[in-house]
């Protein structure tokens, strides 16, 4: 979707940067863009800042650990599978579920409907909401980190090793987000990403656990 035509004297924001990325502009906003991003050096960073990203998280891949850590992990996948909904992960699927609500209608565009109940998103609000699915993302990590390294399943120092690798991959991604956030915190996009990374960490901390109780 384009979001604005681009003349000199207008800075196009991140979504329209993004769709440009995505290759989503028609050919003629395109080279509007293009023609802004040569003239203005605060939005060619700012382009710039978010194909960098856009390239981290594609090379981030699903962040997959390596296949000796799944192959400890495998043993257990029957009795995990019916475990997979677990108590420390109950907190932050709520927030996390009413964080992507008000994103679904403050930032991506919905407009709240005639006379409703003064309930309707604002961007303070999905703010406050999807920093809030962080923190709860953040204490369920911790949570898993501390069970999974207290556990004496894994004994093998390169496994252990291996997982702390591929722990360090995402966190890098993260700070690198955080980063971006600090600067521009209303960055749909990298919300998005942020809660997608912390996710995966929890996906795998999650196994982790899990295999390790059996």
């Amino acid at each position: 979707m384009e979001i604005m035509k681009a003349r000199n004297d207008q800075h196009p924001p991140d979504e329209t940067l993004s769709a440009r990325l995505d290759g989503e502009l028609t050919k003629r906003r395109q080279q509007a863009i293009d023609t802004h991003l040569a003239d203005c050096v605060s939005c060619r960073q700012r382009y710039e800042q978010l194909a960098d990203l856009r390239q981290g998280i594609q090379r981030l891949g699903g962040v997959q650990a390596p296949e000796r850590i799944w192959q400890a992990i495998r043993p257990a996948a029957p009795v995990r599978q019916s475990r997979r909904v677990t108590w420390w992960m109950l907190p932050a699927a709520a927030a996390l579920a009413a964080a992507l609500a008000w994103l679904g209608f403050s930032w991506l565009g919905h407009p709240p409907a005639p006379g409703g109940n003064g309930q309707e998103a604002s961007p303070r609000a999905a703010l406050q909401a999807v920093q809030q699915a962080e923190i709860e993302y953040v204490r369920a990590i911790d949570t898993l980190a501390a069970a999974w390294r207290g556990n004496t399943k894994f004994h093998d120092p390169g496994l252990r090793r291996e997982v702390e690798q591929s722990l360090a991959v995402i966190d890098g991604a993260v700070k690198k987000l955080r980063r971006q956030l600090r600067d521009r915190p209303r960055d749909i996009e990298s919300r998005q990403q942020l809660l997608a990374l912390y996710q995966r960490k929890v996906d795998l901390l999650s196994e982790l656990v899990l295999a390790g109780d059996e």
